[in-house]
């Protein structure tokens, strides 16, 4: 989107998609931490192997997902 023109016919359908795109996601994530909070009674979640990994999942909102489940009041 970055190289469309503002304002075009095919800026404003790309604009849809991306929030309709994002809009998904962030739906998954609560959904998916609702559903496990209520299946399991622990979910053990390790990402804390090397740096660079550890970032790489908090950068495509992994941490996020697991704030989620702690709010869910499970123990993780």
């Amino acid at each position: 989107m970055s190289k469309m023109v503002k304002g075009n016919n095919n800026y404003q359908k790309q604009k849809i998609k991306v929030a309709r795109a994002y809009e998904k996601v962030r739906n998954w994530k609560h959904k998916g931490s609702t559903h496990l909070a209520d299946k399991h009674d622990a979910i053990v979640v390790d990402i804390a192997q090397s740096l660079r990994r550890s970032k790489n999942m908090n950068d495509n909102a992994f941490g996020q997902f697991r704030t989620f489940l702690a709010y869910a009041r499970i123990r993780i």
